[in-house]
């Protein structure tokens, strides 16, 4: 903030030494450069520093995750004795509306928090339902999953990774991007334990 605030004061002299008598009728023009040059100086220092920055991680959202019951039909395709397994060209999102997912007692069903099913050759999605009646998915490529703290509980969060300026008078953190954001996926941990290896990283922070 100090880079700031010595910019604005640095420039702001230089102009009244400019415009001397006319300084104050240029007021408006006098703020709009001390305002840029303040802008980049921060910019540039606070870019110039960023790698050698501690980072702080937060938790941008949560969202409830529901269960959702599967037809009977597809539940040789969902998983075996071996445990889940994708449903192979398969356009879940596609072919059915949220509404047939949801407990039906006369019908045979499936109880589960996701689904993972393919697309096409290279496109694995994660199923949910993120409330009732909404149908929601997630390519396995641009999310992580983990185990959530029970049975009884599934939902997505944001995770975001942040340079750390709050240690520096001299640095602000309004001009640096944010380092990384994640969607995790917290997942029961008798579904997580049926997923296949392929589809679980570790998380980055």
């Amino acid at each position: 903030m100090l880079t700031f605030i010595l910019s604005v004061i640095l420039t702001s002299f230089i102009c009244l030494c400019f415009f001397k008598k006319n300084f104050w009728e240029n007021r408006y023009l006098v703020l709009l450069i001390s305002g840029g040059v303040a802008l980049v100086a921060t910019t540039a220092i606070n870019f110039s520093v960023r790698g050698h920055l501690q980072t702080k991680t937060e938790i941008i959202y949560t969202k409830p995750l529901y269960v959702f019951y599967l037809p009977k039909d597809l539940i040789p395709k969902y998983s075996d004795s071996t445990g889940m397994k994708v449903i192979q060209d398969y356009n879940f999102y596609g072919k059915h509306n949220a509404s047939e997912f949801l407990k039906d007692t006369t019908k045979k069903q499936l109880p589960v928090t996701i689904i993972l099913y393919q697309s096409d050759k290279n496109n694995i999605w994660v199923g949910t339902f993120k409330k009732a009646e909404r149908q929601d998915c997630f390519n396995t490529d641009g999310v992580y999953i983990v185990k959530s703290s029970a049975d009884s509980i599934a939902y997505v969060s944001k995770k975001r990774q942040y340079y750390d300026t709050s240690r520096s008078n001299w640095l602000t953190g309004f001009s640096l991007p944010h380092k990384l954001t994640i969607t995790i996926l917290h997942i029961p941990p008798s579904e997580y334990d049926l997923i296949p290896e392929k589809f679980i990283r570790p998380i980055p922070f």
